[in-house]
């Protein structure tokens, strides 16, 4: 009976449930998550409701949480302080040692969130009056100020024609190319993307993308994703360079996910491979790929498209949930003055009038 006492007082929550190794329990103990399981033993959270609150957070965003709590636990162990406090001047004074070590303001505003998941005192007027300042005095900008034009890209993948006669490698990066280009999407998106959920026909691909997704919410549950016939111009049409990578893959793959190695034993490939064959198609064409990544496709496609197509389209396709996110961080001009001379255009063109 005493050793059973004893294996129940070392039972500590992992981050996606309870776990009573004693193995297991050093090992959480060292993550900055165990805060959030302790916070979440003290209000009597069940071992089941504390499994579904964890998975609220995506692995991306758990992962993030853990270096900023790991580092409040820290701040809070040298000045000796307790750290599940709800005195937002502990909050104002972490984040303000974040600032003072040159921390940038994304990253104290993630380490908010973070410790607010303990205290819930992120959204206190101070602490949020404390953000503005900081974002005053280091702005926060977008990544790109103006995009490479995508007419470049596109003459240098209909060089890349007929597409049965390039290799492996090259005929990967087109199609993956082609698919940021015409729907705008990530490559997770495309590394979710499987055979066995796809079907064909009519001209076009549709794949059912079953994993979850950064677009995904409640009101964006389900994602699917159309590759159709450009028939204007074969040579940039990403269904039929599509038909011509399955072909070529057909008796190579071993993984039913879409796009496979161009080595044996053809496995799926990760993001990251998908993104350095976007690079390689981007550095042929003439884009400086030194400040151009290759997630930069999806706001080159989406801002051509804004000006052809109605918004709502750009939207729906390319999974923006409203148009102030597409508008604040992807829509950008292909002008190399960064920024567009329409208005100064519309000024000096203007003929007089009389008052």
């Amino acid at each position: 009976m005493l050793r059973c006492a004893k294996a129940i007082n070392k039972t500590r929550f992992s981050p996606l449930g309870y776990r009573g190794s004693s193995s297991i329990t050093s090992k959480t103990k060292s993550d900055g998550l165990h805060l959030i399981r302790e916070k979440m033993k003290t209000l009597g959270v069940s071992r089941t409701s504390f499994k579904i609150l964890m998975n609220s957070w995506r692995e991306k965003t758990r992962k993030q949480y853990d270096i900023y709590l790991k580092r409040y636990e820290k701040f809070c162990t040298e000045k000796s302080l307790d750290p599940f406090s709800t005195s937002e001047h502990m909050m104002l004074d972490f984040l303000t040692d974040m600032f003072q070590k040159g921390y940038a303001y994304s990253s104290v505003n993630t380490a908010r969130a973070a410790v607010s998941t303990i205290n819930n005192t992120g959204a206190h007027p101070l602490v949020c009056r404390f953000m503005r300042g900081v974002f005053n005095l280091r702005p926060s900008c977008p990544r790109y100020s103006y995009i490479w034009d995508v007419s470049i890209v596109l003459r240098y993948l209909r060089s890349l024609s007929p597409a049965v006669e390039l290799n492996l490698l090259m005929l990967s990066a087109k199609l993956i190319t082609l698919c940021t280009l015409v729907t705008g999407q990530r490559c997770q998106t495309f590394h979710a993307m499987d055979t066995k959920h796809m079907h064909i026909s009519d001209g076009r691909a549709i794949f059912h993308i079953e994993p979850l997704l950064k677009t995904n919410s409640p009101k964006n549950p389900l994602t699917v994703v159309i590759l159709g016939a450009y028939r204007q111009d074969r040579r940039i049409c990403v269904y039929t360079c599509l038909k011509q990578y399955l072909k070529r893959t057909k008796l190579l793959r071993s993984s039913s996910q879409l796009f496979v190695s161009t080595q044996s034993p053809h496995n799926g490939v990760n993001k990251d491979t998908l993104a350095r064959w976007i690079r390689l198609i981007l550095t042929k064409s003439g884009v400086n790929t030194k400040i151009f990544k290759a997630q930069s496709t999806r706001a080159a496609a989406s801002s051509v498209a804004a000006r052809g197509t109605d918004i709502s389209h750009v939207l729906q396709t390319a999974g923006w949930s409203n148009e102030t996110t597409f508008a604040k961080f992807y829509n950008r001009t292909t002008e190399c003055g960064r920024a567009s001379t329409r208005f100064a255009t519309s000024v000096l063109d203007s003929k007089s009038v009389s008052l």
